[in-house]
């Protein structure tokens, strides 16, 4: 039996100024949830934009293209989905209070499907 230190294989998340264990198999969003901090989301394929938020330190990579889903202009400022995006180093999240983040005018509320 191995009695030795088990480290943390990720990076470390500050969301709203209170610290997550970020796993780069995971998306941001599950980390987020799993660590029982509140975070809006809806559907978790990166439709809905309810689980945007900015990241304003480090690096992120997508599950999914988003550029037709987020525009330039915020991918640019920073804002990712986490429900798709993965950390690629530690990271400072902003999901609340943060500019523009639920002041978005195309901000869809619900995802209709269609078969």
């Amino acid at each position: 039996m191995y009695k030795g230190i088990l480290k943390f294989q990720g990076f470390q998340g500050q969301v709203d100024s209170q610290v997550v264990n970020l796993k780069p198999t995971q998306s941001i969003l599950t980390s987020i949830l799993d660590a029982n901090i509140d975070m809006p989301y809806k559907c978790l394929v990166g439709t809905c934009l309810t689980c945007m938020c900015r990241i304003e330190s480090g690096k992120t990579r997508y599950l999914i293209e988003v550029d037709n889903i987020i525009s330039a202009e915020k991918i640019k400022l920073g804002y990712v989905l986490a429900c798709q995006a993965i950390p690629e180093s530690d990271l400072i999240i902003c999901t609340t209070g943060c500019s523009g983040i639920y002041n978005r005018p195309n901000m869809r509320e619900s995802v209709t499907y269609v078969d």
